[in-house]
């Protein structure tokens, strides 16, 4: 029956198979069998689906086993766990500190609602700390490969940059954490021949408007589509260059500490880019593209 379900989503246009492999972040427990796992993510591997799984605990090794494409979360794998899935090429996509202090901090939205108690948040804030410290294991891991995912929970959408942050205080490179959300991401989505990197030839996309009342967050705004002319909006505070040698240069607005890294690496490379800057703040909804 999961064969031809899986079988089933193909023919009707779907590109992956979204697996819930385990219970929630507070009541993990597995709720599909390894012969289960087995079947699906092998049924989808032979019909060209990436297959990307909600595991928390146990679920992380049986998904893993399975030979799926990409774990979701992975709260509570263990070095082990995390080991084998770089033995097997196994994306991991873990959620450091955006996720649970959007919970927290829309509190008031989310208490009452469906699955949302007080008792809820205890948990929530009890199992922030081990976000960070299975980060900090993830990254110790040779080979692991680790792409950028924030859950999109409601109220996060257009704060992505505190997840970079928050990555790059727990130990990753801050060249790394970029490669995350661009080439290794696109690796795992299988569209590296359209996007992931700013050659020519490949898409790149990004636009956005700050939050009000975040000094770090200015506006900012690069978009390059095709080989197309860039264009690049930044806090000038913060970028006080003559040109823009890449657009990556205007990218990294989240972290004054990441410019100074690496700062001297982007005025090296060169593009075809034509670039503005403005430091006028923006206010408005966040608008993110690929």
């Amino acid at each position: 029956e999961i064969r031809a379900f899986v079988r089933q989503q193909k023919e009707a246009g779907a590109d992956l198979i979204k697996i819930f492999a385990s219970g929630g972040m507070l009541q993990g427990g597995m709720t599909l069998s390894q012969a289960q796992l087995n079947a699906a993510c092998d049924e989808a591997r032979k019909q060209g689906l990436r297959t990307l799984v909600h595991a928390y605990r146990d679920a992380v090794r049986a998904a893993t086993l399975a030979g799926c494409t990409q774990i979701e979360h992975g709260l509570g794998a263990s070095d082990d766990d995390l080991k084998l899935m770089a033995e097997k090429g196994t994306y991991f996509d873990p959620q450091d500190g955006l996720l649970i202090e959007t919970y927290l901090g829309n509190k008031d939205k989310y208490l009452g609602t469906p699955f949302f108690n007080e008792e809820t948040f205890a948990g929530l804030a009890k199992a922030l700390p081990l976000h960070h410290e299975l980060m900090r294991r993830a990254v110790s891991i040779p080979g692991l490969k680790i792409v950028f995912g924030t859950d999109a929970a409601p109220g996060s959408h257009g704060l992505n940059a505190e997840e970079f942050i928050h990555r790059v205080r727990d130990g990753i490179l801050p060249m790394t954490a970029i490669v995350s959300a661009n080439s290794v991401a696109a690796e795992a989505l299988g569209m590296v021949d359209q996007l992931g990197a700013i050659v020519p030839g490949l898409q790149f996309h990004h636009k956005g408007n700050a939050p009000d009342g975040r000094d770090v967050f200015r506006r900012r705004s690069v978009e390059r589509h095709h080989g197309r002319p860039a264009r690049c909006l930044c806090d000038e505070r913060r970028h006080r260059l003559q040109e823009c040698r890449s657009p990556l240069n205007c990218w990294l607005w989240w972290s004054p500490a990441l410019m100074g890294l690496l700062n001297g690496y982007f005025r090296s490379a060169r593009t075809a880019a034509t670039v503005s800057y403005s430091a006028a703040p923006q206010s408005g909804r966040s608008e993110n593209g690929r």
